[in-house]
């Protein structure tokens, strides 16, 4: 993160499968599921949807 008079500025790096910025690297990618999944880690439900989040990712 850099400062510019009174603005922030975060470099990201939303390149092939993942989300970048200098201290985290996220999964991108999202799936809607009509049930809630086996697993619950990285899950948000949202109008009786289960949406999990990382699923879209491509391994090379």
């Amino acid at each position: 993160m850099t400062d510019f008079k009174e603005t922030k500025i975060i470099a990201i790096d939303h390149g092939y499968g993942n989300i970048k910025t200098a201290n985290t690297v996220t999964p991108t990618g999202v799936i809607a599921c009509d049930s809630r999944p086996v697993f619950d880690g990285s899950t948000l439900e949202y109008e009786g949807k289960w949406y999990r989040i990382g699923e879209g990712h491509k391994e090379r």
